[in-house]
Formats: C-alpha cells, sequence, structure tokens
C-alpha cells in the first residue's frame, strides 16, 4: 500500500529560520554597537593606560602631597572670557605660599579629549589668578601642579557649571566629594 507522503508542515521549516535570523539580528546590533563606539567622542580619559603604568610615581606623589600638607582652594567667578579662577595656596603651617609656578588643566567630563591648559607663574600669592573658557554647564574636572621652592604638589579637583552661571566646588579625594 503506497500513500501519500504526510504533509510537512510550515512550523517544521519555521524554527531554523527563526534560529538564522536571532544570530543575524545580534551580528547587526554588534556592528552598530562597534561603529557607535568607534565614532562617538567618548567620555574616557586620554592615556589612562599610561597613568595605570605609572601608578606607583602617583602614589609617591600622593605622599609627598600629604607630607606637604599644602592646600590649594580655587574660587571662581564669571567672566566674559569664560571662568576666572583666583587661587588661595597655603602651606601646612597655614602661610600663604608666596612664589610659585601653577599648571592648571581642565577638562569637560563629557568630551575629555577637549582640554584647556593654563599657567600661572607667580612672584607674590596676590596674583594666583587666570581664566579658562569653560563654555558648557556640566562637570569639569581640574587638575593642578604647583611647582614652589623645588617641591612639587599636585591635587585634583571637580567643579560643576550650572546653565544659570553658578558653580559648586567638589572637595578633592573625599568620600562623597563629587556627583
Amino acid at each position: 500500500m503506497t500513500g501519500a507522503a504526510p504533509a510537512k508542515s510550515v512550523k517544521n521549516y519555521l524554527w531554523p529560520w527563526a534560529i538564522f535570523a536571532l544570530l543575524g539580528a545580534n551580528m547587526v546590533i554588534v556592528a552598530i554597537t562597534v561603529y557607535a563606539s568607534q565614532r562617538s567622542r567618548s567620555p574616557v580619559e586620554s592615556d589612562y593606560y599610561q597613568k595605570a603604568l605609572h601608578w606607583d610615581e602617583s602614589a609617591r606623589q600622593h605622599a609627598v602631597n600629604t607630607a606637604l600638607g599644602w592646600k590649594l582652594a580655587p574660587s571662581l567667578t564669571k567672566s566674559g572670557a569664560g571662568v576666572e579662577f583666583s587661587i588661595a595656596l597655603v602651606d601646612g603651617k597655614g602661610e600663604p605660599i608666596r612664589t610659585c609656578n601653577v599648571a592648571i588643566e581642565a577638562f569637560h567630563l563629557a568630551d575629555p579629549t577637549r582640554k584647556l591648559n593654563a599657567t600661572i607663574d607667580a612672584a607674590d600669592s596676590e596674583s594666583l589668578r587666570t581664566t579658562l573658557a569653560l563654555d558648557r554647564p556640566g562637570l569639569w574636572r581640574l587638575s593642578f601642579v604647583v611647582d614652589a621652592g623645588g617641591a612639587r604638589f599636585t591635587q585634583q579637583q571637580d567643579i560643576e557649571l550650572s546653565e544659570h552661571g553658578g558653580f559648586e566646588v567638589f572637595l578633592p579625594n573625599t568620600p562623597g566629594g563629587r556627583p
């Protein structure tokens, strides 16, 4: 008795195609992610790998900063060209540091590839002023390097600029010191 072969249902042919469709969708999503990561301005600090390699040096500098006991406190005022910095710098005894060289590097955390730099070569503590073109609201990271009397002091400071021109300065190296 020869009969007609049983008809195969459409369900038997769909499940292999569903697997290929899911794999294809996954490949498209991965390709879009890789493309976006290569094209966007990534909020990653430049030379981070080199900083990691030189971690021992930064740990030694942190120990030097602690031993010096210096305090650096920026105060900010809005100006036509950006933000004017006035820096108060005192030693471990609370005496102002008179003669020093201060290098400042600033970048917005949303765009760390665009860095702003300023240098202050001060003959007295009253002239520790400079202007940086901090031109967008949000969180900015400031790095200070102070050279005075053969000693080197470093500090990072975060500030937040509001859209309305206000400032909030976050204390460095404190838990919860910044958002």
